[in-house]
């Protein structure tokens, strides 16, 4: 998979990763993260924590403020440029089955426009059923705006791939630590003595 066909979501999958709890409590990661690495208190606590080492470390911490920074980021791109239809209704099955039979001629004449002048040729949109119409046009909405798509896209991955840095850390370092008690508690129930 290249990297410009793995940036090229469209925005029912983007919606997705938008849905979860984490990317949607992360907009408020920032201004919680500013109180956090920038405020008097915060900065006397933190100068308690000391890493395996004997260190004084923030990288984690920072590595996950800026994870979750970029994820609010494409959250609220995300938000402010997703078509309607794809954020209410994620599939053109849900949207169908909701608005059909409610919908206005006003908003038909929309999405005949919409298919007109985008996807279709007139004649095409005139020979279809309303919810062929209705379908055809969340189907369009969901590759609309590739740019904006790409980096929305972009800001996901990136940011969880800072958020995962510290945790695969911090996972590794619980797993060698684990691995060698494990190792000491075997050799020494195997008779041998510890080093």
């Amino acid at each position: 998979m290249s990297l410009i066909s793995f940036l090229n979501q469209p925005w029912d999958g983007l919606r997705k990763a938008g849905s979860s709890k984490f990317s949607q409590a992360s907009v408020f990661v920032p201004v919680l993260g500013y109180f956090i690495l920038f405020g008097e208190a915060a900065n006397e606590y933190f100068e308690l924590v000391i890493d395996a080492d004997g260190v004084f470390s923030l990288w984690r911490v920072y590595w996950l403020y800026f994870g979750a920074t970029f994820i609010a980021i494409a959250q609220i791109i995300f938000n402010v440029r997703c078509p309607a239809e794809i954020k209410q209704h994620g599939t053109a099955y849900e949207f169908v089955a909701k608005e059909e039979k409610t919908i206005n001629r006003q908003r038909q004449g929309d999405i005949e426009n919409f298919l007109k002048n985008h996807t279709y040729a007139g004649d095409e949109v005139d020979e279809m059923t309303l919810a062929a119409r209705m379908t055809a046009y969340v189907e369009a909405q969901k590759e609309a705006d590739p740019k904006t798509r790409r980096v929305v896209t972009g800001f996901y991955a990136a940011g969880l791939g800072m958020v995962l840095v510290p945790t695969l850390t911090t996972f590794c370092q619980i797993g060698v630590e684990a691995f060698g008690k494990v190792v000491y508690w075997i050799a020494k129930a195997a008779g041998y003595s510890p080093i």
